[in-house]
C-alpha cells in the first residue's frame, strides 16, 4: 500500500521533515531514506531516523505515520501547528479527551490490591501485563484482549533480547496510549547510546515475528525507553498544545519556520519525499 505524503509540504512546509521508506530495497532504489527491510511497522523508520541523524537531532523531533488523519490522530496539521515545540520532552499525540478518544476508552475496576486503583474512562489506551502473567491474572486493571494478552506475552520472550541490558528489570503492568505517534526532545532520546538503538533495529531486522508483531512490541516501549513511567495517562491536549482561541485559530495559517522542529515520518511510497527549511 501507498501513502502520500503530500500534504507535509502543501500544508507543513515551514516546518523541516523527511520521510523514510519501508518498501523492500529494491521497490526504492532512488529514495534518500530507507529502512533496512519493511518490518516492525513505524519501528524501524524511527529507530533508523535516530540512528542516521545521531550528533545532528533537532532538539525536538514528532515521530509520526506517513498519513495525514487517521482514527487516533484525525488531522495531524492543526496538532502540529499548535504543538509546544521544545517545551514537551515526551508527549503522545493522541492527548487525553480529544475527538479520537470517545467510544475508544476502558473504565478500571476496584481491586482488592492497594497496589491497583480505579482508573477513571480517560485513560485511553492498552493495558499489558508483561512477566507472572497467571498470578496477577485476578487483578488485572482491566480485562484484556486477545491482542493485550499476545502483546503480553511477546514481551516478555523478547525483554532479555532487546531492552534489559539498557532499561534493566522488565515492569510487570504498562500502561499508554496506542498506535506510536509522539513528540520527543533530543536530550530524552540522547539518554541511551546509539548503540542501543542500532541494536534494537536489527533485532526488528532478524526476528521472527511479522511485521506487525515485532512493530507492536515498540507501540508500549516508546514512553519507557524515553523516560516515562511505564503506567503513563494520555497527556493533557493543553500541556501538549497551545490552547488560546489565537493558537487555535493560527492553527489553519502557516507558522514561522524553525530548524529546532523536525518531523519524521514512514512511508511506503516509490520515492522519498524531503523538504528542509532554515
Amino acid at each position: 500500500m501507498t501513502e502520500d505524503t503530500s500534504w507535509l509540504d502543501i500544508y507543513l512546509s515551514e516546518i523541516p521533515h523527511v520521510v523514510y521508506q519501508v518498501d523492500d530495497w529494491d521497490k526504492t532504489a532512488g529514495a534518500e531514506h530507507r529502512t533496512l527491510v519493511n518490518k516492525g511497522n513505524e519501528a524501524m523508520g524511527y529507530l533508523q531516523f535516530i540512528i542516521d541523524y545521531w550528533g545532528r537531532l533537532p532538539a525536538s523531533i514528532v515521530f509520526l505515520h506517513g498519513h495525514r488523519g487517521t482514527w487516533h490522530v484525525e488531522d495531524h496539521v492543526p496538532v502540529l501547528r499548535r504543538l509546544r515545540w521544545g517545551e514537551v520532552p515526551y508527549g503522545n499525540l493522541r492527548f487525553r479527551n480529544g475527538p479520537h478518544n470517545r467510544l475508544r476508552w476502558k473504565c478500571g475496576n476496584e481491586t482488592a490490591d492497594p497496589a491497583f486503583r480505579k482508573f477513571d474512562c480517560n485513560w485511553v489506551g492498552n493495558w499489558i501485563y508483561p512477566g507472572s502473567l497467571k498470578p496477577r491474572r485476578e487483578k488485572l486493571i482491566t480485562p484484556m484482549n486477545k491482542d493485550e494478552w499476545i502483546d503480553s506475552v511477546e514481551l516478555t520472550e523478547v525483554w532479555d533480547q532487546t531492552f534489559a541490558d539498557e532499561l534493566g528489570v522488565m515492569p510487570h503492568i504498562i500502561h499508554g496510549p496506542c498506535c506510536a505517534e509522539f513528540i520527543v526532545s533530543r536530550e530524552r532520546i540522547e539518554a541511551h547510546p546509539r548503540e542501543f538503538y542500532m541494536g534494537l533495529r536489527d533485532w526488528i531486522r532478524d526476528t521472527e515475528l511479522d511485521r506487525y508483531r515485532s512493530g507492536r512490541v515498540f507501540e508500549y516501549m516508546w514512553p519507557i525507553m524515553f523516560g516515562e513511567p511505564a503506567v503513563t495517562k494520555p497527556i493533557e491536549e493543553c500541556d501538549l498544545l497551545h490552547c488560546s482561541e489565537e493558537d487555535r485559530a493560527a492553527a489553519s495559517a502557516p507558522t514561522p519556520a524553525s530548524a529546532r522542529h523536525y518531523i519524521t515520518t514512514t512511508n511506503t511510497k516509490d520515492e522519498a519525499r524531503r523538504r528542509a527549511t532554515h
